[in-house]
């Protein structure tokens, strides 16, 4: 008398259906992790820049004459960029997931617009043509009078050097996802 018996591995083992599904809500749920700490680092590497002209300033507030324009100090190539008074690129980083299999980390424009090239520029350096406002010492300079000039710009990274120190953490939080 010969049994036959034939089981089924896969269906005793597991669910596949909601296997999958607990799969992608956990990929989505790290990947949104991993791009809020990459977020974040790049965030917290952006520093306040150091006033120049700070002496300057304080004198004349202390003799009631009118403040100098401030001056800023800039950040060394190579460093991450400077802030001002914790505007621009700090403020307007974010991420967001493509699909499911991707998430996308930086710098955004106002109102979900186009950044314009000053991110790009700050991440890997180049050239970039500007208009000044106003002269060395200060003063306003009549739109008519302006100037265009092409300045080159060393590189600043920001978000490469903020991926690299995270990216150690992703096995970690993909370890018990499930």
């Amino acid at each position: 008398m010969a049994i036959d018996i034939k089981i089924d591995s896969v269906r005793l083992f597991f669910d596949s259906d909601e296997l999958i599904a607990r799969l992608g809500k956990a990929k989505h749920d790290r990947l949104a992790k991993i791009g809020r700490y990459v977020q974040r680092a790049a965030q917290t590497s952006m520093r306040p820049a150091a006033i120049a002209n700070k002496k300057e300033i304080r004198k004349a507030r202390k003799a009631g004459e009118k403040e100098p324009r401030t001056r800023y100090v800039p950040s060394r190539p190579g460093e991450s960029p400077r802030t001002r008074q914790d505007r621009f690129l700090r403020k307007f980083l974010f991420y967001g997931l493509e699909e499911a299999d991707n998430v996308v980390i930086g710098p955004t424009g106002i109102n979900g617009g186009a950044a314009g090239p000053a991110p790009h520029i700050l991440e890997f350096g180049g050239d970039r043509t500007v208009v000044p406002r106003h002269d060395a010492s200060g003063k306003f300079i009549d739109r008519r009078q302006r100037k265009a000039r092409v300045v080159h710009v060393e590189a600043r990274p920001y978000m490469r050097p903020a991926f690299d120190r995270e990216k150690a953490k992703a096995p970690a939080m993909f370890a018990d996802s499930l």
